[in-house]
């Protein structure tokens, strides 16, 4: 998912740079656990610290006025500070290719999209699919549906989670090629077992390089994130 790719571009940063020291925290949500963290990280003597996601981006602005000589990055922002600012990476571009793919593949002509948390950068990747599918196939259409969070966070329900059902749904609405963006492989898990259950339907992955390895027969291609050349720099 997201989180993994950051903690592989940290790990090739370290790699690139002996000299340099990191910390690492994971799951953080809520307000106090982030604000708990970034004031151990500054105790420790941390100086510059990066939150990898846009819902955190409050937490961090307000750990940025605490913390005036500490720099503080956050992943997909779109605010800034003295010692407050954001870094992303353009992957629109890679999302107006997988619906140009995507609408070559489809018959039905209709094409889903699993959303994950509205944000500008989500609607922005929802829009680049959408172009792209366009501008090969000005007539195919793309039906969303949205958990409302990166991933659903709540336990399964009758053993599956939000991210299969929103597939799911999908794919009885006639759309034969889904994409998605959340941060975990379940939609791609999804649309393989319908494809293996004998629905000519495919997939485009997300976040990672083997995105596809959950969709063996049904994943067209991936879209994921590098963030080792970024992070050494």
């Amino acid at each position: 998912g997201w989180t993994l790719t950051h903690e592989q571009g940290r790990k090739e940063a370290m790699s690139a740079l002996p000299y340099l020291q990191t910390d690492v925290a994971t799951k953080l949500f809520l307000p106090d656990d982030i604000a708990k963290v970034v004031d151990g990280f500054v105790q420790k003597g941390t100086n510059v610290v990066v939150a990898n996601s846009f819902s955190q981006r409050e937490s961090i602005k307000v750990a940025a006025a605490k913390y005036p000589d500490v720099k503080f990055l956050v992943c997909s922002g779109n605010e800034t500070g003295k010692n407050f600012g954001t870094y992303f990476a353009r992957m629109e571009q890679a999302y107006f290719i997988a619906g140009y793919v995507s609408a070559q593949a489809t018959k039905t002509k209709r094409l889903g999209f699993v959303g994950s948390y509205i944000t500008p950068e989500v609607v922005r990747h929802v829009n680049a699919f959408t172009r792209g599918a366009r501008r090969f196939d000005p007539d195919v259409v793309v039906e969303i549906r949205w958990e409302g969070f990166w991933f659903d966070l709540d336990p399964p329900i009758d053993g599956e989670y939000n991210e299969t059902r929103l597939a799911r749904s999908l794919l009885t609405s006639g759309s034969d090629v889904l994409a998605h963006n959340m941060d975990n492989g379940r939609v791609v898990r999804a649309v393989e077992a319908a494809r293996v259950a004998g629905k000519n339907v495919f997939i485009i992955g997300n976040d990672n390089r083997d995105a596809c390895n959950a969709g063996p027969t049904s994943c067209l291609g991936t879209s994921y994130w590098s963030w080792g050349t970024l992070y050494t720099q």
